[in-house]
């Protein structure tokens, strides 16, 4: 990559971008590999040792289980495709700006910015335990909310001369 074809206010918008997703990317693939390699040998290790030496085989198997509930808990394979593609999108609207395809450069900002507003989009997490109890609790409280009105309702007008 030629960083001296790449100068003002727009190139460096763009270049701190990919830098940022190159970044993520390798630490999320970094975490992916190491949890799905520690599965492996601890799944592993916990069916061979489990003949031999149980407490062993349970301490590797909660290893494993670990490695698993990190893995898929934090999605670490979905986020790292997601920094990949948004990496790529931005590599691509890089090299179009190098070869000046871009006819203003307000062109260029909207596909920055549509690339961003999609990974932003695609990174929401997924609605957790904690926030569907939350979500849960709220509408449980609106309901209790609108009960209390009616029972208002209803008591002022059983009240005489109120109403």
């Amino acid at each position: 990559m030629d960083e001296k074809t790449m100068n003002g206010p727009v190139a460096e918008i763009l270049q701190k971008n990919l830098e940022f997703h190159e970044k993520w990317r390798m630490r999320i693939s970094i975490a992916h590999t190491l949890t799905s390699i520690g599965m492996i040998v601890f799944s592993a290790g916990a069916a061979f040792i489990g003949t031999f030496y149980g407490t062993t085989a349970a301490f590797f198997a909660a290893i494993a289980t670990i490695c698993a509930s990190l893995e898929k808990g934090l999605k670490l394979s979905e986020k790292w495709k997601l920094h990949l593609k948004t990496q790529m999108k931005l590599e691509s609207i890089k090299l179009r700006y190098e070869k000046k395809q871009f006819a203003q450069e307000i062109e260029i900002i909207k596909e920055i910015s549509d690339v961003m507003n999609s990974y932003a989009t695609e990174l929401q997490v997924e609605d957790s335990v904690v926030m569907d109890s939350l979500r849960e609790e709220f509408k449980t409280s609106i309901e209790e909310i609108k009960t209390l009105k009616k029972e208002i309702k209803t008591l002022k007008s059983s009240i005489p001369g109120d109403g």
